[in-house]
């Protein structure tokens, strides 16, 4: 049996909060909360890609019942969820190759286990050639201007060279650990990359959320390929600093956040409906720390996890073909 890693766990606890803190902080403005968008959306999109590289192992029933079947349920309860509560119902559609909003994560995971036996070699220069190519893909598609939002195809591309490394990483025996004056370094480097990120009028939110081409979000290969490099950078910087030990509580939290990514929307939407953030700049900051920590332990408990499980995925529907068979 596979070692639990606390320090994946951990990872992906610190991640999920910079999602839902990063939702919710686009339902208020702020100089302040201006620059720490721009620099949560710098990295982590691509550190969760990476996780999920991490954490793949190509199962058929997985992608079926854990990826495609939760795709398709919360794309119709996200879009009745909207018209009722937005009174959207003349114009109410439901349809599969847009996702809704934050359900693009599930349709490039989707992709990407797809691609899963492609990926899977033994051979280092083989490995090497595929990062090398999902590289060069991330580049060239950005010229692309029909890739957008329709099947998530530009973020498919952007963000596989993330799912690509985090698979062969967890499929490296020896875990390499860096020098101290490495770690500092590449703290400096960072620093530095962050604030470029938010003082340059070069980087922009749409280039962030690599879902635009070139032509329509105003930027170049350069500038994609210095955002790809500072993604691996926030990752490895990330990774050597998170501990490898189990936190109590915080680690059990971690290894139960998809429940909290595909719930946390329904509790985003009906904040912006309502308006809740209509205090000081600090203040909101705040109060989005404190609902973004109380929706991960809402939801990313392991009562709730083992219930979301049974209620959002096609569990149901694999144990009911199972007792049929038998």
């Amino acid at each position: 049996m596979r070692q639990r890693d606390y320090k994946m766990d951990n990872f992906r606890l610190l991640l999920i909060f910079l999602v839902l803190m990063g939702h919710f902080m686009e339902l208020f403005k702020g100089e302040l909360t201006s620059d720490l968008y721009m620099i949560i959306y710098s990295f982590h999109m691509p550190a969760f890609l990476f996780l999920t590289g991490f954490f793949a192992r190509f199962d058929r029933r997985k992608i079926v019942f854990h990826l495609i079947y939760p795709y398709i349920l919360f794309q119709i309860l996200y879009r009745i969820f909207d018209a009722l509560i937005y009174k959207e119902k003349d114009t109410f559609t439901i349809e599969f190759t847009t996702p809704y909003w934050l359900l693009w994560y599930l349709l490039v995971t989707i992709f990407c286990y797809l691609l899963l036996p492609l990926f899977d070699t033994q051979n280092k220069s083989s490995r090497i050639a595929i990062v090398i190519t999902s590289l060069v893909l991330a580049l060239l598609s950005g010229f692309d201007t029909s890739l957008g939002y329709y099947g998530s195809l530009a973020r498919f591309f952007s963000f596989l060279p993330f799912f690509v490394v985090g698979y062969y990483v967890a499929h490296t025996e020896k875990t390499k650990k860096y020098p101290l004056w490495f770690a500092l370094l590449l703290g400096v480097l960072l620093i530095a990359s962050s604030y470029y990120v938010i003082s340059s009028p070069d980087i922009t939110k749409n280039m962030l959320y690599a879902s635009y081409s070139y032509e329509k979000a105003n930027y170049n290969t350069y500038i994609k390929l210095f955002l790809l490099l500072l993604g691996f950078a926030w990752i490895t910087f990330l990774l050597i600093l998170i501990p490898s030990r189990k936190i109590p509580l915080l680690s059990v939290l971690g290894q139960h956040t998809l429940p909290v990514f595909l719930l946390h929307g329904f509790l985003v939407r009906l904040a912006k409906k309502h308006k809740i953030f209509c205090y000081s700049e600090a203040e909101n900051l705040l109060f989005a720390m404190i609902l973004s920590i109380t929706i991960i332990c809402l939801f990313g408990n392991p009562w709730s996890a083992k219930w979301f499980n049974r209620l959002f995925t096609g569990k149901w529907i694999y144990n009911l073909l199972h007792r049929k068979r038998a």
